[in-house]
């Protein structure tokens, strides 16, 4: 049985990749194992859970802390010291100034891609699997590895993004301003990594993480864009997202339209849709004759973009979006929280007259009347099953990615939110008109066939049987 190895840096691969690894198994053709992200990932410890829950090899790239703490607290006398005083170096060479900072991200772009090599040739899988491919993590390095040993490496994209989103995410993070003269020498070396937005000329990267990917072969032809990387291909999931990719510069020999497998879900959902909104009704402690309104609540984006947010914190953002639902007359609300928030911290909005569902959210959108998000990627399932979506955008970052949508109406400040969620609502008209344009393009952003996963696992068979997929 040919091995597959998933790439998880965040809880967001893990959900869709999960799926994944749950197709592979089931299909008898290929045996999953998830690799987790030493330097990104935070929830490894609920995850590894599931993983061996449900009985999938799991690695990662680092020792676990508790095994570090044990090693540390057997060294031998003096090696604490040792240790101590490496670390003071490094922490001495971090603080010195560009270029010195060039010669230190070259040397652990080397660690990263060496450790990326060591994972191929250990785990030797046929195939390498990620939810994306960007400057952000070491998928490169992976990608890298992989292709050394003509092993293909796929991208299942488990989101929407094109240059807009890291532009606003560092749009006012000094790091990455031309203003700075070490990023304006870079910049003019390699121009691709420049981008210009509100006025503004960002590097996609620090000058230094910047030259260690170019002295290190590891960088994309289009930085801006996420899954421009080397990949031998990606699996995309509609028509518009075809569309999509092409328009933002990536080669349409590389895009082989599959679907998801989220798709599956939301079509098996929607098969006996008013027998599982009973269901969850009953779960939740609602009637099930009530308009029912499905949200995606936003995570806490302040640290990034809490200067432009439409509250002043993250407290209050939730309670304003939370309690502005709950009003509403005749409505079961029931939230999805974020892959990074969990439910006992949460829980406490329950209080307010609404309920959190911990099932999957593709399983759920078809069941709703309306739904509810912020620039979540999530929206586009809705899309597809037909369903008006309310955007709000609570940080004011004028993404882009459903504006060719026409059930999909943005707002961007709490009155208009409020005053949107009432028509949609109370105003049978308007809500069905949104709801028929929504109809009407739903096709464009999902192919709700059912056969998603056979489409995958054809692309997955094509990539490992051809004889230049690491070419």
């Amino acid at each position: 049985m040919r091995k597959a190895l998933l790439a998880v840096y965040t809880a967001g691969h893990f959900t869709e990749l999960r799926r994944t690894a749950v197709l592979l198994r089931q299909s008898q053709r290929y045996a999953p194992a998830f690799l987790f992200s030493r330097w990104y990932y935070g929830d490894l410890d609920r995850d590894a859970a599931i993983c061996e829950a449900e009985g999938i090899p799991w690695l990662t790239e680092a020792l676990s802390t508790a095994e570090l703490d044990r090693r540390s607290a057997n060294q031998p006398s003096g090696a604490g010291a040792a240790v101590a005083t490496r670390r003071g170096v490094v922490a001495t060479v971090s603080k010195l100034p560009f270029p010195f900072t060039a010669v230190r991200a070259i040397a652990r772009q080397a660690r990263e891609l060496y450790r990326a090599r060591h994972i191929i040739k250990t785990e030797r899988p046929d195939l390498v699997v990620l939810a994306e491919d960007g400057v952000a993590y070491e998928t490169a390095a992976l990608i890298k590895a992989a292709h050394e040993q003509g092993i293909p490496a796929v991208i299942l994209p488990f989101t929407v993004c094109n240059a807009l989103e890291p532009a606003e995410t560092f749009f006012h993070n000094p790091a990455y301003s031309l203003e700075r003269w070490s990023n304006r020498l870079v910049g003019s070396l390699y121009p691709r990594w420049v981008f210009a937005h509100r006025g503004r000329r960002l590097l996609r990267m620090p000058a230094a993480q910047v030259l260690a990917k170019e002295w290190w072969g590891l960088a994309p032809p289009l930085p801006w864009q996420m899954n421009s990387g080397a990949a031998d291909a990606v699996a995309v999931e509609s028509p518009f997202m075809e569309a999509y990719y092409r328009r933002e510069g990536l080669p349409p020999e590389k895009l082989i339209t599959t679907g998801t497998l989220a798709d599956d879900v939301l079509a098996e959902a929607r098969l006996n849709a008013a027998e599982r909104r009973k269901e969850i009704c009953a779960e939740l402690g609602f009637a099930s004759d009530r308009r029912l309104i499905l949200c995606a609540l936003p995570p806490d984006q302040f640290k990034i973009s809490g200067s432009q947010a439409d509250a002043p914190n993250y407290a209050t953002l939730v309670q304003v979006w939370v309690q502005a639902l709950a009003a509403l007359p005749g409505c079961n609300i029931v939230v999805r929280l974020h892959p990074r928030m969990s439910y006992e911290a949460y829980k406490y909005i329950e209080t307010w007259g609404v309920r959190i569902s911990q099932h999957d959210t593709a399983s759920l959108v078809p069941l709703c009347d309306l739904f509810v998000a912020s620039v979540s990627a999530t929206i586009r399932w809705a899309i597809a099953c037909g369903k008006p979506v309310l955007n709000y955008d609570v940080y004011r970052l004028h993404w882009t990615d459903f504006d060719d949508a026409p059930g999909v109406l943005r707002v961007e400040d709490r009155q208009a939110f409020v005053e949107t969620l009432r028509m949609l609502v109370t105003d049978e008209a308007f809500f069905n008109d949104v709801r028929a344009r929504q109809q009407a393009d739903a096709s464009r952003w999902g192919r709700l066939d059912g056969c998603a996963h056979h489409r995958i696992l054809e692309c997955f068979d094509h990539l490992v049987k051809r004889p230049d997929s690491a070419a």
